[in-house]
């Protein structure tokens, strides 16, 4: 038997007239009341769609069809906007008529999101049921039941596929405003007072802000104690340590006033041997987790593909300082070697991001895209590689 969960309606006469409001002069009312019914009902269950901004109808079912796509076909003549006042009404109409109905619950959990299998909804009414005496019996009737719909059930797990690539959408939107804010905040934090002149002399061939920002979050988290999501994460960048309140800030500032000098100043030997623990920093850095197949992993992990994008190609730049060169025999061979070869599967992660922006592309079009999209295959190798790597590590 499927998994039930029991919602309570708050009871209304009005539950009458929900399968045809716009045959009646007091539908605002009618309205009025499903939009204040359907949220009570779903409260809690609604919560993790309300954060992401997709329609909680998206989630509920009658019979293989959404709430919104039965709204959509059976009021195709009326507006977006009346449709959207039209799907509360849709949804109660369906338990009113005793319909076996399903929800399907997200979890979150430290901003990831998860699609649980569907639940079938156990509606108990609160209140009177005078004046609407057959409708109550029906969804009395429909709570008490015992039957169960396995062959529904599976059909509804056919769903899925379509319902996770629309929750991925909505965090793809909420990972593309963090990931402008945080390389925003980064660049100002990082490079703050910060003489830029070393920098732009060309030392170390790199004058893109993206791979500055990389270099420099490289050698914060190599010299400095900075992790690296205390860098690349919102609710990190927000933290506070027992050093005081924003000393996160002032760590990047320091770390980059120091590679600034050392940039004008310091020998060569000292810039190469500090770019090979840079190096082993980098092989340290965890590899972010990639499933074409799952448009909400992409979509949760889109900065971290950016981040480390960015310092694999800030990494193999910076080994173009000559210098660098002599790290690649004898007994600190191995680890630049390895760090070369870390960076050049880092930089490849770009294509994890491009498929994610794809993605959210087609899905902005309503069109289901991670199989269309043109870096999918590129993203499956970076993915292989990846895997490769973790298993190699395992080995030493």
């Amino acid at each position: 038997m499927e998994k039930t969960e029991t919602l309570f309606l708050p009871s209304d006469d009005l539950l009458k007239y929900c399968g045809s409001p716009l045959d009646r002069e007091d539908s605002g009312r009618i309205f009025s009341y499903a939009s204040f019914a359907v949220k009570k009902m779903f409260r809690k269950l609604g919560k993790p769609y309300d954060k992401l901004r997709l329609s909680l109808f998206e989630g509920i079912f009658s019979g293989i069809s959404s709430i919104s796509e039965i709204t959509q076909k059976r009021y195709s003549n009326c507006s977006r906007e009346q449709q959207k006042n039209l799907m509360s009404c849709a949804a109660l109409d369906e338990i009113c008529k005793g319909k076996p109905v399903f929800f399907y619950p997200i979890s979150e959990e430290n901003g990831r999101y998860r699609l649980l299998p569907p639940v079938r909804l156990s509606v108990q009414l609160e209140g009177d049921a005078a004046g609407f005496e057959k409708t109550a019996a029906k969804i009395k009737k429909s709570s008490e039941s015992k039957r169960s719909y396995p062959l529904l059930a599976a059909l509804l797990m056919k769903k899925r596929g379509w319902l996770l690539f629309k929750i991925g959408a909505a965090v793809m939107k909420t990972s593309v405003k963090e990931l402008a804010f945080v390389t925003r905040f980064n660049e100002e934090t990082f490079f703050k007072n910060v003489p830029m002149k070393p920098f732009e002399n060309g030392r170390l061939d790199i004058s893109e802000k993206d791979s500055l920002t990389a270099l420099a979050a490289l050698y914060a988290m190599t010299f400095y104690g900075l992790s690296f999501r205390d860098i690349y994460t919102v609710d990190e960048v927000f933290g506070f340590s027992e050093t005081g309140i924003r000393s996160k800030d002032t760590a990047k500032r320091e770390a980059t006033m120091r590679l600034s000098e050392e940039l004008e100043k310091a020998d060569n030997d000292t810039i190469a041997a500090n770019l090979k623990k840079m190096g082993e920093t980098l092989l340290n850095i965890p590899l972010p987790e990639i499933d074409a197949k799952n448009f909400v992993t992409l979509a949760e992990n889109y900065v971290y593909y950016n981040a480390v994008s960015n310092m694999g190609t800030a990494y193999i730049k910076a080994a173009r300082f000559e210098k660098v060169a002599a790290y690649g025999s004898g007994i600190d061979g191995d680890i630049f070697a390895r760090a070369l070869k870390r960076a050049a599967l880092l930089e490849n992660y770009k294509f994890a991001a491009l498929l994610c922006e794809e993605t959210a592309a087609l899905a902005e079009k309503g069109r289901r895209g991670i199989s269309r999209s043109r870096n999918r295959k590129k993203a499956e190798y970076v993915r292989k590689m990846a895997e490769k790597e973790r298993a190699d590590e395992q080995k030493m």
